[in-house]
């Protein structure tokens, strides 16, 4: 028998054109598609394909690399800077497309945690620091990637340093939060339109290390460190920033790179007040929720994102401060699923 059970009443055989809605009656499982519903008669259940998210292990990364700067999306990624063992600090660049990585280039300014937005083919970077002694090592040149190699390119408006939330692209990138030479935390806004800064309204609440998502006309920025993990959410629309979802979980050092968007975003691993760890908070666009644990507790990773269902978190230090080759991506896939009454 076959048909759809909304248009099947009274009917014990024959193929019964499909209704809008209703489930499918069949012998067999129909193509995948998300939200169809059927029942399948060999089997004796009720089924529904249903979009269902999950972390795979992808290619390691060619070098272990933390604290580095992540660019880009999924399929195409940069990663930038960093290092391989908490005592050395890198300047090698590797590009990941989607498969297998390949050597990039190298930044002229090595060093962890610098500001950073844009794609593999077109990255800006800023800030930083490369030494161990405090904030003698912190620099603020900036540098651009063009898919194939970093030029010197336009320093910031003051001496902000490092650490500081970024979000949006080469040619319209913002910064908002950051820590300077002295260790001071400001709420400080600065916009990039590809050759210069400007300050914009300020923030609300001052942190530095935060998880940010987005563009220059819609961003997103969680949690972050001020004498402490904080769990603040922000949203900004261009102009102005707003308070918004807080995490459910305060953390900070959740990873260089985009995040996703104002409107689907993810917040992987990090530090809470202590240790190191792999849940996941999930943004829908006004809140955020549990999400699916990474496999490992990592924070300082690399990201690359288009989207909270699109991510890819590549390296990072994990719980014994060793650093990883591990690349992780989060997708989503169609899945059938069995309908029970529990």
């Amino acid at each position: 028998m076959s048909g759809i059970v909304s248009d099947n009443i009274d009917r014990q055989s024959g193929v019964i054109a499909e209704a809008a809605g209703g489930a499918e009656v069949r012998s067999d499982d129909p193509s995948a598609s998300a939200g169809t519903v059927w029942f399948n008669t060999t089997s004796g259940v009720l089924k529904v394909f249903r979009l269902v998210g999950a972390w795979s292990t992808e290619a390691t990364i060619t070098v272990a690399k933390g604290g580095g700067m992540g660019f880009g999306v999924p399929t195409a990624a940069l990663i930038a800077g960093g290092t391989s063992d908490q005592s050395n600090f890198l300047g090698t660049s590797y590009e990941y497309n989607g498969s297998s990585w390949s050597n990039g280039g190298a930044l002229a300014n090595v060093g962890l945690e610098g500001l950073c937005f844009g794609t593999l083919a077109a990255a800006y970077t800023h800030g930083g620091y490369n030494s161990h002694s405090g904030s003698g090592g912190f620099h603020q040149n900036s540098e651009e990637y063009d898919g194939t190699s970093w030029s010197s390119s336009d320093d910031y408006t003051d001496d902000i340093k490092n650490n500081a939330g970024a979000f949006g692209t080469q040619t319209a990138g913002a910064s908002a939060g950051q820590r300077d030479t002295g260790n001071t935390v400001d709420t400080g806004m600065r916009e990039y339109n590809g050759s210069s800064w400007s300050a914009e309204s300020d923030r609300n609440n001052a942190v530095y290390d935060a998880s940010c998502s987005g563009t220059q006309t819609a961003g997103l920025s969680a949690g972050g460190n001020n004498s402490g993990k904080q769990n603040h959410g922000e949203e900004y629309d261009g102009t102005s920033w707003s308070n918004e979802g807080d995490l459910a979980t305060a953390r900070a050092y959740v990873g260089t790179g985009t995040c996703g968007t104002q409107s689907s975003a993810l917040t992987v691993g990090g530090q809470p007040a202590s240790g190191t760890i792999a849940t996941v908070e999930v943004y829908n666009g006004s809140t955020w929720s549990a999400g699916t644990s990474i496999a490992n507790p990592t924070y300082q990773a690399q990201t690359a994102a288009v989207s909270g269902t699109d991510f890819q978190y590549m390296g990072g230090n994990l719980a014994n401060s060793s650093i990883t080759t591990a690349n992780y991506q989060f997708s989503e896939s169609v899945t059938a699923r069995t309908i029970t009454d529990s």
